[in-house]
């Protein structure tokens, strides 16, 4: 069984889920706490304090992240398929019937059946994939529809990126759908295998997605693929910290980390009664070009640097190379005149004995 993995907004924390126990780790790795729950974990998040789960005994817990404590457990009326978290703390939790949607009032269901996934936007926006491939944005608080828009494929991932689009996997094809949910903007195809979850960093440039025992990495400045990560083992989660911090795990409670703007990676290690297991993380990620497009997209896709044309582009007469030769030939022809006229005196001075009449002493 794959295994949700979710890391926390200050990247200080891991957490992963391996059957019904829930288990955590430092930013280092080293083991946290472990706890065992009722039903098979489906989703893991960090919440502020906390880290909630949701089980298949549709249960919705908050453990308190410093200790693993039960701080609350909440059923909920729909088998749960899996979990996510927007960027301000709000949970949505992704079933068949439709999204629940973290509310004071509890969960609240927004009808959509056929749902595979979901995921929240900016404000009362919501994205909806669906199994027969439609992908629908929808006002969260009377859940009515923006925009719909059919694609080729079942939806399998939704995300929402802070450059104002939607983000759609669909088979092997990454799709920017606009907000509205009404019109693709970009496709980018290229995917080993069929797209199962996405995630997105924090300023939207750079996206994952979980394609079979590889993660694949994308740049949203001119929709490209910009490498993978190859680990051949089923992967369960995937999820960004912050910066360019990506997090992912790995079946059996196992998970790695990898920093994108150096390509330093790091591993979770076994807690007390679990083997140690070893595998290898292929890391063929273009971090250059993830690094170009975050600098792009910073300079608003201006030029990064401005040429300054070296001196001998200048025009002839105008200063610059043309200028600089004629003062160095001026400077040797006047060392020339003056030398040459200093050996004539010498000669002259040695020649008719006139040494003796110059004033020496």
């Amino acid at each position: 069984m794959s295994a949700p993995f979710a890391v926390s907004p200050d990247g200080l924390s891991f957490a992963a889920a391996d059957g019904p126990e829930l288990l955590t780790w430092r930013h280092d790795g080293a083991p946290q706490w472990k706890v065992f729950t009722e039903g098979l974990l489906v989703g893991v998040a960090f919440v502020g304090d906390a880290i909630v789960t949701v089980d298949t005994d549709r249960r919705v817990c908050r453990w308190r992240r410093t200790d693993g404590d039960l701080v609350s457990t909440v059923s909920i009326p729909y088998a749960p398929l899996s979990m996510t978290v927007s960027a301000d703390g709000r949970l949505l939790v992704v079933t068949r019937d439709g999204p629940l949607v973290d509310s004071p009032l509890g969960f609240r269901l927004v009808p959509a059946p056929g749902c595979v996934a979901a995921a929240y936007g900016p404000g009362e926006a919501l994205g909806i994939g669906h199994e027969d491939g439609t992908f629908t944005a929808v006002e969260l608080r009377s859940g009515a529809p923006w925009g719909s828009i059919r694609l080729p494929a079942p939806v399998a991932a939704v995300a929402w990126t802070a450059l104002g689009s939607w983000l759609v996997g669909a088979h092997r094809t990454l799709y920017r759908i606009t907000g509205d949910g009404a019109t693709i903007q970009a496709e980018i195809a290229g995917a080993d295998h069929p797209m199962e979850l996405l995630a997105v960093n924090v300023n939207g440039i750079i996206v994952a997605a979980r394609a079979g025992d590889r993660v694949e990495l994308y740049e949203l400045h001119k929709n490209r693929s910009v490498g993978e990560f190859l680990l051949r083992r089923a992967i369960g989660g995937i999820q960004f910290g912050p910066g360019l911090l990506l997090a992912i795990g790995l079946d059996d409670g196992d998970g790695n980390w990898i920093e994108l703007s150096t390509g330093a990676t790091f591993r979770t290690e076994p807690h007390p009664g679990r083997n140690r297991a070893t595998w290898r993380l292929e890391n063929k990620g273009d971090l250059g070009a993830i690094r170009g497009a975050i600098a792009m997209h910073q300079a608003g896709g201006a030029p990064i640097a401005r040429y300054v044309p070296p001196p001998e582009d200048a025009p002839p007469g105008g200063g610059g190379y043309f200028a600089g030769c004629v003062s160095v030939l001026v400077f040797l022809f006047t060392c020339s005149l003056l030398c040459g006229g200093l050996m004539v005196v010498m000669y002259i001075l040695k020649t008719y004995d006139l040494w003796r009449y110059l004033p020496l002493r």
